[in-house]
């Protein structure tokens, strides 16, 4: 007869839990993403499942969500259904004489009055179907934020130690087509850059700085507490180790904006890195050794493969950096005639979706090109074109929010060390989309788009409630309190 179950057997059935339900479906939810989400391009043929994927894991988490969970980060709610109120307005039907009279309609109105059209309702958008489907893209992310909101700081840690093992298998995966056939069966996605360390994604740019956010996480990895001084070093050899074999992998995704974060990413990590407590050891007592000739082999490893990325002809991103002229690069020359775009359409904007076509009706014949630009490669920018003043000021308000809680971290306001370390790291990672967005749009990507929004989760990590007062909250009698608030973002 037993008697008794493992610690583990417990653990599993622990998971069956009801307020253990959105940590299990997040951890299902983001490898389901990664595995069909990297193509930031509206044809990409899987987002027929990610999409309806993403509702469900959206109503599964109405179905746990509790006031205690939403009010802790009632700002991430807040934007979040302000973005969708944003994106929903500008595909609202508007009479002619209204439509017309906004910035940069003059040309549909012209064709309109010659072809005899008469009044016609048109949404604000100039691309309703890019509108659209901007809208319904928002739900990936969405999912993760409704799911995340409910975990305890404890489980938003091991949501982080998950994302760092899937974007390990996304380096592994990248190594494998590097040295496989350019044409090869491994490259996930039809348009992608063949020849390139891609991994789970279809630009090379974005599989580059993504691997840039690996290195926070592996400092974080090997910052948690250990069991014993052994499994300490164990865990710090194990984030060395998985940081050495990332470096070529940067290298030979030929992208130079990732090679640059990489480096920045590195250096801010060593600083992130902190030795970990050891459970069961006074900290007084426990002094851990001096980490300098340990941080002098890392940088003489780091200095090695990158040596012989470039010897072996595979360091793509330093050749890219060697040969070519930045400034002759296309994506840079647009950027101009994209700003005259954003303040001809100002303060309206052109409607989210629409840059491939509102670029193409007026593309400067000094800068056409036999294939089409589908994106500005400078977020920031086409962010104020399509959105105008309404978005400008939510990325102006995101930033306030972001500066303050990055203040309140650097002066380690009443923060116990892992909660400071986790907020941190998520910190670092946003900087570094920020920062990768200038010169690309990573966060187009459904699956960079849900490790955004766990960086927020982790940054604001503080707020999350324990696994007490999760579990006890009291149920939302109503049902619908939480949807409430999200208003037009499920409707």
């Amino acid at each position: 007869m037993i008697i008794g179950r493992s610690d583990g057997w417990r653990r599993i059935s622990s998971l069956g839990r009801r307020e253990n339900i959105p940590f299990v479906a997040l951890l299902i939810f983001l490898p389901l993403t990664f595995a069909i989400g990297g193509g930031s391009r509206s044809d990409v043929q899987s987002l027929v499942l990610l999409r309806p994927m993403a509702v469900l894991f959206c109503g599964l988490a109405t179905l746990t969500l509790r006031p205690v969970h939403w009010q802790s980060r009632r700002g991430l709610v807040t934007l979040a259904a302000a973005v969708f109120l944003l994106v929903g307005v500008q595909l609202i039907p508007l009479p002619s004489g209204i439509w017309s009279q906004f910035p940069g309609r003059d040309l549909v109105s012209h064709i309109d009055a010659t072809a005899g059209l008469g009044d016609i309702w048109r949404p604000l958008t100039l691309s309703p179907t890019g509108t659209r489907n901007a809208l319904f893209a928002l739900f990936v992310p969405l999912a993760a934020l409704l799911l995340g909101i409910q975990l305890t700081r404890a489980q938003l840690t091991r949501v982080a130690m998950a994302v760092l093992t899937v974007g390990l298998l996304s380096g592994m995966l990248g190594l494998l087509q590097s040295i496989g056939p350019t044409q090869g069966p491994l490259y996930l996605y039809r348009i992608t850059n063949h020849g390139a360390a891609v991994g789970l994604f279809s630009n090379r740019n974005h599989q580059a700085i993504f691997l840039a956010t690996l290195f926070p996480l592996l400092a974080l990895y090997a910052s948690q507490t250990a069991r014993s001084p052994d499994h300490a070093r164990f865990k710090l050899w194990v984030a060395l180790a998985a940081g050495l074999f990332l470096v070529p992998l940067l290298l030979v995704t030929g992208s130079r904006a990732g090679l640059v974060l990489g480096v920045v990413a590195i250096a801010a990590s060593l600083k992130l890195y902190t030795p970990p407590p050891v459970s069961g050891i006074d900290r007084r007592r426990h002094k851990p050794r001096s980490s300098g000739l340990l941080w002098l082999g890392i940088g003489g490893g780091v200095l090695a493969l990158g040596l012989l990325g470039i010897l072996m002809s595979r360091a793509e991103a330093l050749q890219r950096i060697a040969n070519g002229d930045v400034g002759e690069d296309l994506r840079f020359q647009v950027w101009g005639p994209i700003a005259d775009l954003m303040i001809k359409n100002f303060p309206v904007g052109t409607g989210f979706g629409s840059f491939p076509n509102i670029y193409q009706v007026q593309e400067a014949y000094g800068l056409l090109i036999p294939n089409y630009l589908n994106h500005a490669h400078n977020d920031w920018l086409e962010v104020a074109l399509e959105g105008g003043l309404p978005a400008v000021a939510f990325v102006g308000i995101a930033g306030i929010f972001f500066l303050k809680a990055a203040v309140g971290l650097l002066r380690k306001r009443k923060a116990p060390a892992a909660d400071a370390q986790l907020a941190l790291t998520g910190a670092l990672i946003i900087i570094i989309f920020a920062a990768g967005s200038v010169a690309d749009y990573p966060l187009r990507t459904p699956s960079i788009a849900c490790v955004a929004i766990l960086a927020a989760l982790w940054m604001t990590n503080s707020r999350s409630p324990d696994a007490k007062d999760a579990g006890n909250a009291s149920p939302n009698t109503a049902g619908i309190v939480p949807v409430i608030k999200l208003g037009g973002v499920n409707a």
